[in-house]
């Protein structure tokens, strides 16, 4: 992990120095994407740290942390985004010409280190995602590579903030998903059909009802649900049910922590009132 975070940091510095020397569109937009990058990848370094302490406040833990982090991303991903459109278009209006000889040059380090993250032999599940980053980053990079090498060699500036816009267009159309996920989650929108928990169920607690899942991050499904039982049922036979249901709905529905409230089912005795 610690690999990866080093990598994305000094790939972020240099690029970031060298755009302002090589005034390049493009060069900057590669910037802006692998702060985006390095953003989630600090945080999950951090967060790895904190995110399962639980206390008297905060008692799910400091999960919800990944979603705040992803929503600073995407503001992130669009501020800077609109800043490179408008630096691009003002280059692509004026003809302006930068280092294209330091465009390449810089944009094949932060490819090597780029490539450097991605051998990390890390397997955690934050770990991996950061990997698959290094490695989507990677082929921005060769991207900036042949684009300069080309302006280079054919003298074709109108080259750079074409590529510029092309790699703002995938920034955008990649924060997409992460932005729907982050809603759905802020709006408690359930993450798997109850329906289909009910009928699973329904084979252990008949009278289910009220039943209700979501998320507190993307690793962490909770739910909680009403079930009507015989009121004549021990403890001990209503516990070893509830245990086969939260087994059911980890297994099959990734539902990690379950309420269930019990109701007695007093159907019998309100026949007899009748």
């Amino acid at each position: 992990m610690i690999r990866i975070l080093i990598c994305f940091s000094l790939i972020t510095a240099s690029l970031l120095i060298t755009s302002i020397f090589a005034n390049s569109a493009l060069l900057f937009t590669e910037f802006i994407h692998s702060l985006v990058d390095l953003i989630p990848i600090a945080f999950a370094f951090y967060a790895l740290r904190i995110i399962d302490r639980i206390d008297s406040k905060y008692t799910y833990g400091l999960h919800r942390l990944e979603i705040v982090s992803s929503l600073f991303n995407i503001f992130t991903v669009v501020a800077g985004s609109v800043f490179s459109v408008y630096i691009s278009t003002v280059e692509l209006i004026e003809g302006s010409r930068g280092d294209f000889l330091l465009v390449l040059i810089s944009s094949s380090i932060a490819l090597s280190l780029s490539l450097v993250a991605s051998t990390d032999k890390s397997e955690e599940g934050r770990v991996s995602g950061s990997k698959l980053h290094a490695i989507q980053d990677s082929l921005a990079y060769i991207l900036a590579v042949i684009s300069s090498l080309l302006i280079i060699i054919m003298k074709i500036y109108f080259i750079d903030p074409v590529s510029a816009y092309i790699l703002n267009g995938v920034l955008v159309i990649t924060s997409l998903s992460p932005l729907k996920f982050s809603y759905n989650i802020l709006m408690e929108k359930s993450p798997i059909d109850t329906k289909s928990v009910e009928t699973e169920l329904q084979s252990i607690f008949p009278q289910v009802h009220h039943i209700h899942v979501w998320s507190i991050c993307d690793h962490l499904n909770v739910a909680t649900l009403h079930v009507r039982e015989n009121p004549d049922l021990t403890l001990r036979e209503l516990d070893k049910k509830r245990e086969y249901a939260e087994k059911v709905l980890r297994e099959k529905f990734g539902i990690t922590h379950v309420t269930i409230q019990f109701e007695a089912n007093n159907k019998k005795e309100r026949l007899e009132k009748i």
